[in-house]
């Protein structure tokens, strides 16, 4: 998926359910939810969005992998989320984020401790708040 725009969804802006996706330069404003959720197994490679004003930017949870690249995530109430929900998969989300911008007065970042966000080269703007297993690099 390309060139993406997504404004005020009464949920989630792109819910991803066993797939494996690619998309490149997105922009999602306002979702009722998760601008992106991430989940039952699924894959996402994310390059160059903007998820922004959302209850919580991107999500991964039950055994699915989300890599994102060159992407800004600002004043979402949760910026980037881990956890397990479904009982059918026995692993909670992963997040491997590189080169990229957090834009928020506070930059929650929370992991339920069995699943894993990794950040590298990327920059804060405001206050991080992290719980679980977040790896800043």
């Amino acid at each position: 998926m390309n060139d993406i725009k997504i404004l005020n969804s009464g949920n989630d802006g792109i819910d991803l359910m066993e797939s494996e996706v690619k998309v490149e330069k997105c922009f999602i404003n306002n979702s009722g939810d998760k601008g992106i959720s991430v989940g039952e197994g699924s894959k996402l490679d994310l390059n160059i969005c903007e998820i922004r004003n959302g209850k919580f930017g991107i999500a991964s949870k039950d055994a699915s992998i989300a890599i994102i690249k060159k992407t800004s995530l600002i004043n979402n109430e949760l910026q980037l989320s881990t956890y397990k929900k479904n009982w059918r998969y026995n692993a909670s989300g992963k997040i491997y984020l590189d080169n990229s911008l957090f834009f928020s007065k506070k930059n929650k970042l929370i992991d339920d401790n069995f699943g894993e966000i990794k950040i590298l080269s990327s920059n804060f703007k405001g206050d991080i708040i992290k719980e679980g297993n977040v790896i800043i690099k």
